[in-house]
């Protein structure tokens, strides 16, 4: 291959670049999937997940799993949980003071243990409180069970009365018991997932309060049945400093749920210390039991990696008395699929949109990755999102294949070494012509070597080239380009020329077209085609090799 790239027409070229893409089989930089689909596997599937990924989150049958193990007996399946919401059955039947809640009133007047009327003074803002449309005990799909909690008694919601200020109750339900109450008694009601609340679209889901037993045995559980599945390990889903898509009885949303403990909202510090209690609480139970430790993969850091900005840095790195997550995603590390309404939840392909991430947002993720990368701590950034909503990554062709280069570049902009822990997230799966198939491009095989500069997170603009729009960073085997604006980036200088193998043409100067990523190679000699292409007016000119 060197010796045809000293002097070659463009036909060889081609041939070259396809060779040079057998030859190097495996990304160069490690990768981690996403499969949110449903599909069958074939062999070739197997072979091309588990050869090119370090994991992946998915859902498999004991059959599937073990077909990956037969391919690579190292490859990492994880399989998913909600870690904050639980379905309303099992929480009802596991115990109702394990959910989240939030105040919406207080007691108007004050209460004797035996009376089932309640007076109460609702807070502005807060949505109406609802009855139950089951006599039953429990929520199903024939009705549900309304509740409030008054210290640590539930009353059953039984009729809503005067604009929504008085309640019938029936006191000292689910197991608990009654009491007397002063005026001015805060009243609770359960915080409810955004999917599921009463009169909402779907099953009734809570949201659990972190500090209570079922919010950690759900996971020790969860990990131990995936472990005997056949999976590696687990990703735990919404695992950070605060609630999310946490909404009221009325599917108004929340910004925090009560800390029993503090007799006080939950803050970020008081989150992130309780989810830190859960992961050591599942490390010590797993490895009691398995006689080692399985693989846990969080979900979403978010913007709040850094001390200022709520620290979830701190699931990351070891002390003397935490063992951190194996992996951490950042999702929406460049961009996000959406419905039109960004709260909206379904995961129709059709129905979403696709957009690249704000330079502000995208600087902010960049920053992350770099500290995490430069502190050997195991950061996943997720080129999108790394839910149901991946799928529209997968069928979007054309536009898929740029907004991944420009992912990946970025990607290569914060990371440091390939055999450093952290790794970069994609969708497993293509789509096209009604076939799903797994895919790994080749531009995650091309060999860019190490960086040959590296900056502070701080001093992140250090790549920014000066009087242009562009990021450019030195590899010994390349160079990347990123231009994260939304507008045309004209004649970056590249100071030698290089092999654009994604255009299959070597170049010295690049216009770098509106949110848009470059990877570009070094020949592995000193000596360059006597033409050279110069992407920005695609004309050809002669150079000699010192140019």
């Amino acid at each position: 291959i060197t010796c045809m790239l000293r002097s070659m027409d463009t036909t060889i070229l081609q041939l070259a670049v396809a060779l040079l893409h057998m030859v190097i089989a495996v990304p160069r930089y490690p990768l981690y999937a996403i499969d949110s689909g449903r599909t069958d596997l074939n062999e070739t599937d197997y072979q091309v997940i588990s050869t090119n990924f370090s994991y992946i989150q998915g859902s498999y049958t004991s059959d599937q799993l073990q077909q990956f193990k037969k391919a690579n007996p190292t490859f990492g399946p994880v399989w998913y949980i909600n870690s904050m919401t639980a379905d309303a059955r099992d929480v009802e039947i596991a115990g109702r003071l394990y959910a989240a809640f939030y105040v919406t009133g207080t007691l108007a007047v004050g209460v004797q243990a035996s009376e089932t009327t309640l007076s109460i003074l609702p807070i502005p803002g807060s949505s109406p409180l609802k009855r139950s449309t089951t006599s039953g005990n429990f929520t199903t799909a024939a009705g549900y069970v309304t509740f409030v909690r008054i210290g640590s008694e539930i009353a059953k919601i039984l009729d809503v009365t005067r604009n929504g200020t008085q309640l019938t109750v029936m006191r000292g339900f689910a197991e608990t018991t009654p009491r007397a109450y002063d005026k001015g008694e805060r009243i609770f009601v359960p915080v409810y997932n955004s999917e599921g609340f009463p009169g909402g679209k779907g099953p009734i889901k809570y949201t659990l309060d972190p500090q209570q037993e079922l919010a950690v045995n759900r996971l020790i559980n969860h990990t131990l049945t995936a472990v005997e599945n056949g999976y590696a390990g687990s990703w735990f889903d919404l695992f950070s400093n605060h609630q999310y898509n946490g909404v009221d009885i009325g599917g108004k949303r929340l910004k925090a749920t009560w800390n029993f403990k503090t007799n006080a909202y939950y803050v970020k510090d008081g989150i992130l210390e309780a989810n830190k209690q859960r992961l050591s609480a599942v490390w010590t139970a797993t490895k009691k039991k398995l006689g080692y430790y399985p693989v846990i993969i969080a979900n979403n850091m978010a913007g709040d990696y850094f001390p200022e900005n709520g620290d979830c840095k701190q699931l990351l790195e070891t002390t003397s008395s935490f063992k951190p997550l194996d992996g951490y995603c950042l999702e929406q590390f460049s961009g996000m699929e959406q419905n039109s309404d960004p709260y909206e939840s379904g995961c129709d392909p059709s129905q979403l949109e696709f957009r690249w991430e704000p330079v502000d947002q995208w600087l902010k993720h960049l920053q992350i990755v770099m500290d995490a990368a430069q502190n050997n701590l195991a950061a996943f950034p997720m080129v999108a999102q790394a839910g149901c909503k991946s799928v529209k990554l997968e069928t979007i062709g054309a536009l898929r294949d740029k907004f991944e280069m420009y992912a990946y570049a970025s990607y290569l902009l914060a990371v440091e070494s390939p055999s450093g822990p952290t790794r970069l997230g994609i969708p497993a799966f293509y789509q096209q012509n009604g076939t799903r198939y797994a895919y790994v491009h080749p531009r995650y095989t091309w060999n860019i070597g190490v960086p040959r500069v590296t900056v502070k997170p701080s001093n992140v603009m250090d790549y920014q080239q000066h009087g242009h729009l562009s990021f450019i960073r030195h590899f010994t085997g390349g160079l990347v380009v990123v231009n994260p604006h939304n507008k045309t980036d004209t004649l970056l200088q590249l100071n030698s020329s290089y092999l654009n193998p994604a255009e299959e043409m070597t170049v010295s100067t690049i216009t770098a077209d509106a949110q848009t990523g470059y990877i570009l190679l070094l020949y592995p000699t000193s000596k360059y085609p006597t033409k050279l292409i110069n992407q920005s007016t695609n004309e050809t000119s002669q150079a000699s090799p010192n140019d």
